[in-house]
């Protein structure tokens, strides 16, 4: 009897059906995940320690596969001497944004990498509201100098002086326009001495072109001014005429950008009219050239 029901409760649990766990499906990362392609060598933090700095900042994350889509790649690289990572960026335009990083320790730059890749997904500037058109008045720079002056050509004398100028240039360099008002005043010793005076007004542009510190100007002028001419003998006479005269010279500007500028021209003067002086008895004593030299130096400020 025992031997009978020991045998049908046997067959009962054979012939029962088998139980079986059924099998979890993977767990799937939520539709605004981040998708990180990541690379690391030996001595670089993993892709999961990576993974969790960035949900440390707040980010859902998800190391991708084959297949997957990504988002960024993360790709690390340790050295004995210096660690370094980079960060690119892939977006629906198929353009990549680059950050390269560097450190003394490859988890540093894991550190720097899951902060670079945070910032990337901020709100984009597009955004936020646009900022205002610049000012035209910030297109120009407007400077305001003082130069010595050294010239040669009137009655074949050296005249030294100075200039007071002002000027307009554009942002970048490339054209300037200047206003100057320049006086000048020598002695020609010889048989007949001679005191020569200049007061002109000048009007020049200039096309220029940034090297550096240092900008370059080629530039044009006009003069227009009078011109003193007087001898200090007992009965020497003077003279006053008009002056015009047209110019050209190379300029060396070091940082013209800047609130403080040194300056530094040469070139060549053309007088329109040339004046030949006579003395009393009706001997020629001198004439102006017809090409002279001019020098400058200077300093501006701007404003």
């Amino acid at each position: 009897m025992l031997r009978a029901l020991a045998t049908l409760v046997l067959g009962c649990t054979l012939s029962a059906p088998a139980l079986s766990a059924t099998p979890e499906p993977p767990e799937r990362a939520p539709e605004d995940s981040v998708w990180v392609w990541y690379r690391s060598g030996e001595g670089c933090p993993d892709g999961a320690t990576f993974i969790g700095l960035l949900r440390r900042l707040g980010r859902v994350a998800s190391l991708a596969g084959v297949g997957d889509r990504v988002d960024f790649v993360v790709t690390l690289a340790y050295s004995a001497r210096e660690s370094s990572g980079r960060l690119e960026r892939q977006s629906s335009e198929r353009t990549v944004a680059i950050r390269d990083v560097s450190a003394a320790s490859c988890a540093e730059v894991a550190d720097v990498l899951a902060l670079s890749l945070d910032l990337a997904l901020q709100p984009a500037a597009a955004e936020r509201p646009a900022s205002a058109p610049p000012d035209a008045s910030d297109l120009w720079l407007r400077r305001v100098g003082l130069q010595g002056t050294l010239e040669t050509g009137l009655a074949h004398a050296l005249l030294p002086g100075a200039a007071l100028f002002v000027d307009l240039g554009s942002l970048p360099p490339a054209w300037r326009f200047r206003l100057s008002l320049r006086g000048a005043y020598g002695k020609r010793a010889a048989a007949v001495a001679l005191n020569l005076g200049l007061l002109a007004s000048r009007l020049e542009g200039c096309r220029d072109w940034l090297l550096g510190d240092v900008t370059l100007g080629l530039c044009g002028a006009v003069d227009l001014g009078l011109v003193h001419a007087e001898s200090p003998a007992d009965l020497g006479r003077s003279d006053t005429g008009f002056w015009s005269a047209a110019g050209t010279h190379l300029r060396l500007a070091l940082d013209n950008v800047r609130p403080l500028a040194l300056e530094g021209q040469m070139g060549l003067l053309v007088p329109f009219v040339r004046y030949r002086l006579r003395a009393l008895t009706g001997g020629e004593v001198s004439d102006s050239a017809a090409l002279g030299l001019a020098a400058a130096l200077g300093a501006s400020f701007r404003f």
